[in-house]
């Protein structure tokens, strides 16, 4: 199953499905909807995310030694 992520208003229960994904949407989906809030209850938005992540070095064993 592939997972695809975005955040939508509801108007009169419809969700606008954004034209990115239009076409990569199955005709059975699964869906999940929740709130955009924070512990303290204040809303966040997280739109997207990006790491450049080359050059990093991973060790698991230090990262698990402590």
């Amino acid at each position: 199953m592939q997972a695809i992520e975005f955040s939508a208003t509801v108007e009169n229960g419809i969700i606008q499905i954004p034209d990115l994904y239009i076409n990569k949407i199955p005709s059975q989906v699964k869906v999940l909807i929740t709130e955009n809030t924070s512990a303290d209850g204040k809303k966040i938005n997280f739109d997207e995310l990006i790491l450049n992540t080359r050059g990093f070095k991973y060790n698991r064993d230090e990262a698990n030694d402590w």
